[in-house]
């Protein structure tokens, strides 16, 4: 585990159980997540795909190991991080986090206590602890909130779908306990999506979920708010 100050050009990479890690790995891409503590940190994950995406970032190996400083860290320059390794609730393909040090990344929307399923201003989903009881198990904290089935033209007019399922699927993100029951890290995937539509992901509400065959928990339907009363 080491810290280090946030450079506008480059993050060191020192630790030798990091250092091990990516031996063999050129390219990486960062996510946000919630962690334990509900707190969001960086996963620094191996890059799964054939094809360099402008989303990735490439290791640089020459007298020490580094990458650049991406974008949206820029505005933290100064700041202090801590790099270390997960090993107990570490996503699908992450290698090591990045960890704010008396600061915060992004800070958690201050929203009331709801007993319905609501996206966050952040880009979040949180599904409160009735809901959970009402439709979900003790399997939920290791199963994940899928994407795959959402259909563009659909979600231009106002709606949203997705599933919890117990499987990794395409368009998938890990769901974490949080203090009001459970919830994910930033929907990048949903939050580019949106943007790419000209809609606001958080103005989107959820109104039902229902049986499919093919979702264990049911198809949660979100609708955008000011389509409220288009069928």
């Amino acid at each position: 585990m080491t810290e280090q100050e946030i450079k506008s050009n480059r993050l060191y990479i020192f630790d030798p159980e990091i250092l091990e890690a990516i031996n063999g790995v050129d390219h990486i891409v960062l996510n946000y997540e919630i962690d334990r503590q509900n707190l969001y940190v960086i996963t620094v994950g191996r890059c799964t795909g054939k094809k360099v995406s402008k989303c990735w970032l490439r290791i640089y190996r020459d007298k020490y190991t580094f990458i650049r400083t991406p974008a949206f860290l820029t505005k933290f320059i100064g700041k202090t991080v801590r790099f270390c390794v997960e090993k107990i609730f570490s996503t699908q393909d992450e290698i090591f986090r990045i960890i704010p040090v008396n600061f915060e990344f992004i800070k958690l929307d201050p929203v009331r206590y709801n007993d319905l399923p609501h996206i966050t201003e952040s880009g979040a989903f949180v599904f409160p602890k009735k809901y959970i009881d009402e439709h979900l198990d003790n399997k939920v904290l290791v199963s994940r909130l899928a994407f795959d089935r959402v259909h563009y033209e659909y979600f231009k007019k106002g709606i949203l779908n997705c599933y919890i399922t117990p499987f990794n699927s395409y368009r998938s993100i890990s769901i974490r306990k949080c203090k009001f029951g459970v919830c994910t890290g930033r929907a990048n995937t949903m939050m580019y999506l949106a943007e790419n539509a000209c809609k606001k992901l958080s103005n989107f509400i959820y109104k039902t979920t229902i049986q499919d065959n093919l979702c264990p928990y049911g198809m949660i339907i979100f609708k955008e708010k000011i389509n409220d009363g288009i069928s």
